[in-house]
């Protein structure tokens, strides 16, 4: 009888070991699939700044702007 419940205890901790496992294989996957996420995020909008810039550029009056504007520009273009 106390074999069998000690065998019983055994099976039983290897169940929670195989969740706690998936679990954390889940968490992983999910963290994962957020940084991925975050990061095609941020690529898309240095794209759509690749292409907004120069407009902004040639609608500012100030030429310190449009040169802050343009130098922007060059370092989103060596990013991307």
């Amino acid at each position: 009888m106390k074999k069998q419940i000690q065998s019983n205890n055994t099976g039983n901790i290897n169940k929670k070991n195989r969740a706690v496992q998936r679990k954390k294989h889940s968490n992983e996957k999910t963290l994962k699939t957020l940084f991925e996420g975050g990061i095609n995020n941020a690529y898309n909008i240095e794209q759509q700044l690749i292409h907004a810039l120069p407009e902004i550029s040639n609608a500012v009056q100030s030429e310190e702007l449009r040169h802050a504007i343009e130098g922007h520009l060059e370092q989103t273009k060596k990013t991307c």
